[in-house]
């Protein structure tokens, strides 16, 4: 039997800088959830952070078309059995990533101060497979009272499998740029 597609909904919020130059950039925030790829999905909580530069090479009084890429932070949070591991405290899991993205940008500008976007980004290197558990435990340094360790968390329902999330591949987003 074949795994269904992980599926992923994220609300963006977006700060470009010098949007009027033909090289600008910025960062962005996106925080939704998403279903993993299981036979039963369950929800995931995803916060992805990037920095972006944009290259606008046609540009006009109404229209830019352009390269964008850049990198940035990603990060999936899944509920778990604390019971599993002989730990009673997790209660969630959790993956991160640093994934990479390129695409195309296409803006219309309805006004000096309002514009469509519209955008294409392949990311890659954003596939979660591994998930992890910390603790907090007794440090040996005489400078530090506690430190967290980081366990991988294998107490899975193995009729169920791993659960994979997938947050690569190609994304279309369209929105509205506020200039001020």
């Amino acid at each position: 039997s074949t795994q269904p597609e992980a599926s992923i909904n994220l609300g963006e919020l977006a700060f470009e800088f010098n949007c009027y130059n033909p090289l600008s950039g910025g960062i962005d925030i996106a925080f939704g959830t998403g279903l993993d790829n299981r036979s039963d999905p369950e929800e995931v909580l995803i916060l992805r952070s990037k920095i972006f530069l944009n290259w606008k090479f046609i540009r006009s009084t109404w229209l830019d078309l352009g390269l964008r890429g850049g990198g940035g932070f990603l990060g999936a949070w899944h509920d778990a059995d604390p019971a599993a591991n002989g730990v009673d405290s997790i209660g969630r899991v959790n993956s991160f990533k640093v994934p990479f993205f390129g695409g195309v940008l296409v803006s219309l500008y309805f006004t000096d101060k309002v514009v469509f976007t519209f955008q294409t980004d392949y990311y890659i290197n954003a596939r979660i497979t591994s998930w992890y558990w910390s603790e907090e435990v007794e440090s040996e340094s005489i400078d530090e009272d506690t430190t967290t360790k980081r366990h991988k968390y294998t107490g899975w329902d193995q009729s169920k499998g791993t659960p994979e999330i997938n947050c690569g591949g190609l994304f279309f987003t369209a929105g509205l740029k506020f200039v001020f």
